[in-house]
């Protein structure tokens, strides 16, 4: 997943989270589940706080009213859809539109994030930075194929820009696979030195969240248990007070982990 952001505010942010060990807060529902078609596959956080959800059948924008998530447009996928024993996604944000890819489609789709959802376009693969010949889901599996600059050859649990995951959990940046570490899909990329991650356990009744300070060397900072396994994750910055946008489970929880930072 790949999402948009506000530059002065991720520059900052980010200098303050150098300065400081970023952990996790206790996980709160973050309201009623919306009633969405399909099991979710990715999220993405746009620059004005709604929220994008792919799921297997559709693309929905949400917006989030207290403790009520609300559908503001929604957008089947076009089919036919091929069948697969584990569906898969990605969404990619580009300027008033949205790359949208699953392992069900046969083709990526140009999305317009205003309105109705309108599909622009369709491409035989996804465009993602350092691909020059972009991506696509290998044939029945939740890998994502493609050959990425900087990047170890693939295929690809989950990317995010600069970083990969091997099918086998473990996490790929220019210099190779990270020793020692073992992380689960999906990435979310807040700011150049963090990342968000989901464990390694296989799917159960509960997951983790995750977070890897990049540099000097990827490690993990800190841990949070959930209560399922995580579908889709966002990070949410536009206030004081960060915090990631989960959900977990089968049927979907929808929970908002605070992010805050210690000296």
């Amino acid at each position: 997943m790949a999402e948009l952001s506000c530059p002065v505010l991720t520059c900052t942010l980010s200098a303050l989270l150098l300065a400081a060990t970023p952990h996790f807060g206790a996980p709160r529902p973050l309201g009623e589940a919306p009633s969405l078609d399909g099991r979710i596959l990715d999220l993405a956080l746009l620059a004005d706080g709604r929220v994008l959800a792919l799921t297997s059948n559709e693309l929905a924008r949400l917006r989030i009213e207290g403790l009520r998530i609300r559908v503001e447009a929604r957008r089947a996928l076009p089919g036919p859809l091929a069948p697969v024993r584990k569906p898969a996604g990605l969404l990619v944000l580009a300027p008033e539109t949205v790359w949208v890819a699953t392992n069900q489609l046969h083709r990526a789709l140009l999305v317009r994030l205003g309105g109705g959802l309108p599909i622009e376009s369709r491409a035989e693969r996804l465009p993602w930075p350092g691909a020059a010949a972009g991506l696509r889901h290998l044939e029945g599996t939740d890998l994502l194929d493609g050959r990425i600059a900087g990047l170890p050859p693939g295929p690809y649990l989950d990317l995010v820009p600069g970083l990969g995951l091997s099918p086998h959990g473990r996490l790929l940046d220019s210099r190779g696979p990270a020793a020692g570490l073992r992380l689960g899909p999906p990435l979310c990329l807040p700011w150049p030195d963090l990342l968000i991650a989901s464990g390694a356990a296989p799917p159960s009744d509960h997951d983790e969240l995750v977070a890897v300070a990049l540099l000097p060397a990827p490690r993990v900072l800190d841990r949070v248990r959930l209560p399922g396994t995580v579908r889709g994750l966002a990070l949410d910055v536009r206030s004081h007070a960060p915090r990631v946008l989960v959900v977990v489970g089968e049927p979907p929880e929808w929970l908002a982990v605070p992010l805050s930072r210690e000296p």
